[in-house]
This record gives structure tokens, sequence and C-alpha cells, in this order.
């Protein structure tokens, strides 16, 4: 199988931990070339740029042209994790919004905007959340989301939500995923899935 999602680990220069999920438009090895020069880019915008907005920013100037020649265009969210405060900053470029899991329950982060490679205009912003020992952020794409069972109905936002608020605090980021993904799998009935599936979840631990 050849897929248009991706995810990749950072680990920068100045201690930080780099997380980015993104989602290429389109199917199969056109799909497949395009997320190959986008991690590439990636890799080597991460090492330039502090702030994500500004990373997203870049990456859409570096790849604007080589998208709009084939009518493409990547989803991709960032977040950078700094251990000595806890903060992670987010930007998006059009993924589904994180969730964040703290003392206070599961909810979004407020945090989007275009595509890569869908507007000339680069003006990415950032959310910081903080991450106590315990709290966790979990990234998706959206073929969790739109997985269809025999019925056609989708998984849906109000499934993930139910099965996040049922999971116990203690739970692994490990165990976290392979829930998501047992839910996706018992939803779809024996069907294959629809789109490429995604899910990256990470915990803060206290060492």
């Amino acid at each position: 199988h050849v897929s248009g999602d991706y995810y990749q680990y950072l680990l920068l220069p100045d201690g930080r931990l780099g997380v980015a999920v993104g989602d290429v438009s389109g199917k199969g090895i056109p799909a497949a070339l395009l997320m190959a020069v986008i991690t590439t880019s990636l890799r080597e915008e991460a090492l330039r740029h502090t702030s994500p907005a500004a990373l997203l920013n870049q990456l859409n100037l570096n790849l604007l042209d080589r998208m709009q020649s084939t009518n493409m265009n990547s989803a991709l969210l960032v977040a950078l994790f700094d251990p000595a405060t806890r903060h992670v900053e987010l930007s998006n470029a059009g993924m589904v919004q994180p969730y964040v899991r703290t003392e206070n329950g599961w909810e979004f982060v407020p945090v989007g905007g275009y595509p890569l490679g869908a507007s000339i205009r680069s003006n990415y912003t950032a959310r910081t959340v903080t991450l106590a020992p315990g709290a966790m952020l979990l990234f998706i794409s959206d073929g969790v989301i739109e997985a269809q069972n025999r019925e056609g109905e989708f998984f849906g936002f109000e499934r993930l939500e139910m099965l996040l608020n049922e999971t116990p605090p203690t739970i692994s980021s490990a165990a976290l995923v392979a829930c998501i993904l047992q839910a996706v799998r018992t939803h779809l009935q024996g069907l294959e899935a629809q789109d490429d599936i995604t899910v990256v979840a990470m915990k803060s631990t206290d060492l």
C-alpha cells in the first residue's frame, strides 16, 4: 500500500521535540511522491525556524509552485514540545484540530489554517498549551473520522469523543492509539478503510 498520510518525530538541537502529522491530497504514487518532498523539506526547515507557525509559512512558500502545478495540497500539523517548560506550541495547516487531555478532560486545541499549497498567503498562527505530568495530546488524520461502515455511517467526532472520555487518565499513549484503531476497525465491520488512517499520541510524564 502507498500512503499520502505521514508523520515525523524531530529531535531538535535545542532539546525540543517536534511532532508533525500530515495528509497529502490525492491517492497513490503522486501523493506518496509529494509526501516525500514535504517530509524532506520539513526536516530541513525545522532546523531553521523556532516557531511552528514560521515553519509552516516557509514550507508553504517552498512548495507552493510545485503543488499548484499538480493541483495538489497537503494538510500538516506541527507541534514543538519544550521539556524544560512543558509547553507545546502548535500550528495547523488544514489537519483535524488536535485534542488535549488535562485534569478537566478532553478538549480541542483551537488552531487551524489552510492546507499547504492552497493559498499564496502565508499567515499561519500558533497556540501554546502546557502539558502537566499525565496530560496528553492526540493527533489524527481525517481517515479516522470519515471511516464508514456498511450502512454508510461515519465513525465521526461523537464516537471518538465518547471513546476518549471513557479512557482512564492512566492510559498510556500506545494504549490510547491501539484503542482508537481497534474502535475504527470494529466500526468498519470488516470493510477496508476508505482513506489512510493516522493516529499519534504523546503523553507528558514526570521523570
